[in-house]
Formats: structure tokens, C-alpha cells, sequence
């Protein structure tokens, strides 16, 4: 199987960089309209060079041990965050039926990746502030930057680490925690600045990660109609970029102009502003397979696939396609009681280490009500979820036995 779209232009521009071709950091080039894929594409480049060219399999391996690293991540978060076995042992029982995310092993994207170290990172942290160790916030640390630097979204997982570490500050009152403050803070610079540095040197291109489409672009999108939903990619930030020349400042002017009427349009018409967030917020949340069955849908097949796999994706809307669906629709819809549960009925006793995952929850569906959408955006905070949605179950389970 070969990736199309944004997974094979990553992997073409991999395999290019393997062979020493540079061509894609020059202007018109993936990776000069998308400097953010930068490290991606240099993961795809050594995976090449040490494996061959268009070895997908190696980075759906890599996809494989990322989710296991995030489900490990978060059951020993929700062990150190709830202190209840009973929890901890649902939570791993809701994990192993969540085939949404474990479909995304074929996917040739960051987003696996990038989630699991960012689970990982908060999952040292963590352990840092039970033990004390300075090892544990200096691999906290590069987990996150790693995460960023792979997939920009982990900011806003960074922005959480970053504001639990600070108010652990304030409230410990300890010195030796100010490191779980600056160790996230120097690695996102250490290596957000030395990556397109070690490229310049590489192929000769100057200013590379200076140009590319400048981030309003995106939220400009997330404000506008698109045929598939509304704030879903609709070109407008490649064909936007390409109009303009390649010129950043113009792509800016353009998108504060987007924005703008945008904005005007919302004020001038409040039911369509709430038309348009209701139809971005359900298209994002409310297809329980998160764009994963349909992933799998726009893969290049080389070969015949099994009955199963034709099923699957062959047909899209086969019958393990719309069985898969209907199971993912009830899991979607436990995990959501849940967690509804768990804040109707423990809430009030959130503690400071439970509240890093809700603050990244909240901060993703906000974030996402203005920047492009996509189901597979949010599939890392659905996940997030699922410890609030085991603590939920058993808390219902409690308040049932009490009476």
C-alpha cells in the first residue's frame, strides 16, 4: 500500500532527502509551504536511508509501539492521578476496545507519534513531582519538545505541562520543581532551532522553516465553509499561499481579511454562527471511528485485499465497515456518559494531578473551534478522556451499591 495526500508528500520528501534531493525546502516545494512537517519528514528520511526507500511498514511499526507508549502513559497517569485499582484495571479494559485509535497504525503522519510522547511526557512529570528526581522533568522534557516539534497541536499538551508545573511551583514552594518549568521551555528552542539549522548545512537552503504558510492561515480556514464541513480544509491556506506568491506577509494580510468578514458575518447573524460552530463541532466529534475507517479508504491498494480488509475498506461501506461503526458508536457513547458522569458526580474533587488531561480537553475542543478541522485532530483528546470516563463508571458503581 502506498499513502496519498499530505502522508505521501511526507514520504516522498523523506525518500528525496535520503538521496541527498533537497528540492522540496526550495519555494513551491512540501516542505517550504509546510515548514511544521520538517521533522517528520526527517523521521522518513532515516527511516529510508537505514531501510530503503518507501518502506511504510517500518513507520506503521513505529505508529504501533507510539500507541502502546500512550496507553502505557495513561494508565500509570490515571494509577498516579486517581489512586484506585479499580479505575486503572476499566481504564485498561476501555483501551483495548479502542480500535478508532489503533487503526491509525497505517497511518504516515505525526499524530500517533506526537500523542504518545506527549502522554509520556505528562506521565514523567508526574513522577517528578512523587519523587523529586531531576531525570524525570529533564525526560519530561524532551518527550514534550519532541512532541511539538513533531506535531504542533502538542502544544497546547505543552502549554498544560508548562501551567501545572508552574502553580506545583507556587503551591510546593520547592526550588528543585522550577526545573519541570524550564526543562519543557529549553528543549522546544533547542530543538525547534536546531533542526532547519542542520538542514541549511545539509542541503544549502537558506532560511529553511522561515517561510511557509504563517499559522492564521489556518484558523482563517476554521472560520469557513468547506464542501466536507464547515472549518475543513478547503484549500484555501495551499491555493491562498499560491496566489500570493509565496509571500507570508501577504498570506497574513489575507487571512485578517478572512477573519474579518468572518467574524462580521457571525456578529451580523447569530443563528448562522450557531449553524456553523454546531456543524464544525459535530462533524469533529460525532463520527465515532474518527476518520479512521475512511484513513484507511484513501490508501493506494497495490494488491487484492483479504475478504475481511475488502469489507473494510474496499468497500468503505461494507459490512465490517458498518459493523466496526456501530461498535465504535457504542464506545464513543460509553466513554462520553462516563466522562459526563464522572463530572456530574466527582468533579468538585478534581485534584491538581487530574486536572492537567482536563485542562488539554478543554484546550483541544476550544482550540478546534477556530483552527481546521478534523476527526483525527480530535482523536488524541477522545482518548484523553477515557480515564475520566473509567473514574465516571466506578463512581456510578459506587453511588448504585450505596443505595
Amino acid at each position: 500500500e502506498e499513502p496519498i495526500g499530505d502522508a505521501s508528500s511526507i514520504s516522498l520528501a523523506g525518500d528525496a532527502f535520503a538521496r541527498g534531493d533537497y528540492s522540496s525546502l526550495t519555494q513551491g516545494g512540501y516542505v517550504f509551504i509546510f515548514p511544521y512537517q520538517l521533522a517528520m519528514v526527517a523521521i522518513l528520511e532515516h527511516i529510508a536511508k537505514i531501510f530503503g526507500q518507501e518502506q511504510y511498514i517500518v513507520f506503521q511499526f513505529v505508529n504501533v509501539l507510539a500507541i502502546l507508549l500512550a496507553f502505557l502513559s495513561l494508565a500509570r497517569i490515571t494509577e498516579l492521578t486517581f489512586k484506585d485499582k479499580r479505575i486503572t484495571n476499566l481504564l485498561i479494559i476501555l483501551l483495548a476496545f479502542c480500535f478508532p485509535y489503533m487503526m491509525y497504525t497505517t497511518f504516515i503522519y505525526g499524530n500517533i507519534l506526537s500523542t504518545g510522547l506527549a502522554l509520556f511526557a505528562v506521565w514523567m512529570q508526574l513522577v517528578f513531582f512523587e519523587k523529586e528526581k531531576v531525570k524525570y522533568a529533564l525526560i519530561s522534557g524532551v518527550a514534550i519538545a519532541l512532541a511539538v516539534l513533531i506535531k504542533q497541536n502538542s502544544l497546547i499538551v505543552w502549554v498544560g505541562v508548562e501551567a501545572i508545573a508552574a502553580i506545583t511551583l507556587v503551591t510546593r514552594r520547592k526550588l528543585k520543581l522550577a526545573w519541570m518549568a524550564i526543562f519543557p521551555v529549553v528543549f522546544l528552542i533547542l530543538f525547534s532551532t536546531a533542526l532547519p539549522l542542520i538542514y541549511q548545512a545539509k542541503s544549502g537552503v537558506k532560511e529553511v522553516s522561515k517561510h511557509g504558510v504563517p499559522s492564521i492561515a489556518w484558523a482563517a480556514m476554521g472560520l469557513q465553509e468547506s464542501p466536507r464541513a464547515n472549518g475543513w480544509y478547503n484549500g484555501f491556506v495551499f491555493d491562498g499561499y499560491k496566489q500570493t506568491g509565496y509571500d507570508a506577509k501577504k498570506m497574513k494580510q489575507l487571512s485578517h481579511e478572512s477573519i474579518d468578514a468572518s467574524m462580521t458575518r457571525f456578529k451580523k447573524d447569530p443563528s448562522y454562527a450557531w449553524s456553523f460552530f454546531k456543524d464544525k463541532v459535530l462533524s469533529e466529534w460525532n463520527d465515532p471511528s474518527y476518520q479512521s475507517i475512511w484513513i484507511g479508504v484513501v490508501m493506494y491498494r497495490s494488491g487484492p485485499l483479504s475478504r475481511i480488509g475488502d469489507s473494510l475498506y474496499g468497500g468503505w461501506r461494507g459490512g465490517v465497515s458498518t459493523g466496526m461503526t456501530s461498535i465504535m458508536n457504542v464506545y464513543q457513547s460509553i466513554i462520553f456518559l462516563g466522562a459526563l458522569a464522572f463530572m456530574i458526580l466527582r468533579a468538585r474533587k478534581l485534584t491538581m494531578q487530574q486536572l492537567l488531561l482536563g485542562m488539554v480537553v478543554v484546550g483541544g475542543f476550544l482550540f478546534h473551534m477556530v483552527w481546521e478541522a478534523k476527526g483525527q485532530y480530535t482523536l488524541p483528546y477522545f482518548v484523553m478522556i477515557i480515564p475520566f470516563a473509567a473514574a465516571g463508571i466506578v463512581a456510578i458503581s459506587d453511588r448504585l451499591q450505596k443505595q
